[in-house]
């Protein structure tokens, strides 16, 4: 039997503008995304023998995954992490040769290193130790104290410029004052809020050859290392995944218009009822996850099709932004 929904992603690609012929993938992204965004909708799948296994799934319990989230580390970059988080760091510098760090550091961080070269997400570099602008340390990563994987890249951070023809991410307070004026003239708006998957430690952005240089740093070994993918702790991080953000956007801007936010990783849809919500939602989906597909939807820690008070019971948990 077939559904009523098996071929609803065929008004995407129309809204979209999407030619199924314009490369080989184009009806399965567009597939995959109205399935992805239609679980968070009215829809019979969950009742049918092959969904029902998943209908008391956490991940469709939206505010029970609020109130038990994954631990992250924050999404600050090294220049703007609070001024105490490397107090401890300098007074070790200050007080101990460089080389003498407390074992538990080194326990933190060397498997972290480990399966991060594993997987090839970073690489020895052949700089000498004097040359290389980062140094590991183990920070802590939330309230809990638990080590982890930081590098300090303070060293070069006068000498880091940004290209100007590429904006930095638009303030929390920007992108609140967006949501809450839509709900406003918009009674029954719902709401996604879209995060971009990536691993603790980097975004999904490749790093050219001749720029790795830069990223550079030193394990409490003396061992150098160099990241192959953009680290979080780079500076301007926050701004890279922000500008590779705004290329996918502006790909179906003429579509999506302002109904699409975004900031760093995350992007905000906004619908003016349930139906159009899944319309934007849903386009919104296959315009991260499609050509050139580097990029998919994190939806373990994002929200889809919640209300204004949702999004702002989960700003105080801090989970969202």
């Amino acid at each position: 039997m077939i559904s009523d929904d098996s071929f609803k992603y065929v008004h995407t690609l129309r809204f979209l503008d999407a030619h199924p012929a314009k490369h080989r993938r184009v009806t399965q992204d567009a597939r995959e995304a109205h399935a992805t965004a239609s679980l968070f909708f009215p829809t019979s799948f969950l009742s049918h023998r092959f969904g029902s296994p998943y209908k008391d799934s956490l991940l469709l319990n939206q505010r029970e995954r609020a109130l038990n989230p994954t631990l992250r580390r924050p999404h600050a970059s090294d220049a703007k992490k609070p001024k105490n988080f490397w107090n401890e760091f300098d007074a070790h510098i200050r007080t101990r040769r460089e080389s003498d760090y407390p074992a538990e550091w080194d326990t933190a961080i060397r498997p972290i290193i480990a399966r991060l070269y594993k997987a090839g997400v970073i690489g020895p570099t052949f700089l000498p130790e004097q040359n290389t602008p980062g140094k590991a340390m183990a920070g802590p990563t939330d309230s809990s104290g638990k080590r982890d994987l930081h590098i300090d890249f303070r060293l070069i951070q006068p000498d880091i410029t940004f290209p100007r023809h590429i904006n930095h991410p638009p303030s929390k307070d920007w992108l609140l004052t967006q949501i809450h004026t839509f709900a406003k003239t918009h009674p029954s708006a719902r709401f996604s809020a879209l995060r971009l998957c990536s691993a603790p430690h980097f975004y999904p952005l490749m790093i050219g050859h001749d720029r790795r240089s830069f990223t550079s740093f030193t394990d409490f070994l003396g061992r150098g290392w160099e990241w192959i993918f953009v680290p979080k702790d780079m500076r301007f991080s926050e701004s890279s995944i922000h500008h590779t953000a705004s290329q996918r956007l502006a790909v179906y801007k003429k579509q999506l218009g302002e109904r699409v936010l975004h900031m760093r990783d995350l992007f905000i849809v906004m619908g003016e009822d349930e139906a159009d919500c899944l319309k934007y939602t849903t386009a919104a989906i296959f315009m991260i996850q499609t050509e050139p597909w580097r990029l998919e939807v994190d939806l373990w820690r994002s929200f889809v099709n919640v209300d204004m008070e949702f999004l702002e019971w989960a700003d105080r948990l801090g989970e969202w932004v």
